[in-house]
């Protein structure tokens, strides 16, 4: 039995390296756990693994007492607003160059990493 946790980061995608793996090991039994209900950009997750055999919703885990109730705070940091560039030879942590180039949202803790950042979002 193959049990996949966050099937909907891509595990089902045909493209993907796990969907490779599950097609190996497809006469296993195979189960997708996902906490994402159905979006555009998972729905090879539910074409590959078909439809939910249990759903349990977030309101329902709250009004059980599993989770606790909780409020969205949008945090916006100039280097989100504005993008961030390091100076000229600037290093990271490691002693390596940081490329010069804008770095964006989506960019950092993906490709670049600003300690300050993280610690005033936090």
């Amino acid at each position: 039995m193959i049990i996949v946790d966050e099937c909907h980061r891509g595990s089902a995608r045909d493209e993907s390296n796990w969907r490779q793996i599950l097609e190996h090991f497809e006469p296993a039994y195979q189960l997708g756990l996902t906490a994402t209900p159905l979006r555009d950009d998972n729905v090879d997750t539910y074409c590959y693994f078909g439809n939910p055999l249990y759903t349990y919703s977030l309101k329902q885990g709250i009004d059980d007492g599993f989770l606790a109730p909780y409020r969205v705070y949008r945090i916006t940091t100039r280097s989100d607003r504005e993008g961030w560039r390091p100076n000229a030879g600037q290093i990271d942590r490691y002693g390596r160059t940081i490329p010069n180039e804008v770095y964006l949202t989506p960019d950092f803790e993906r490709k670049l990493v600003r300690e300050a950042r993280t610690k005033a979002i936090a």
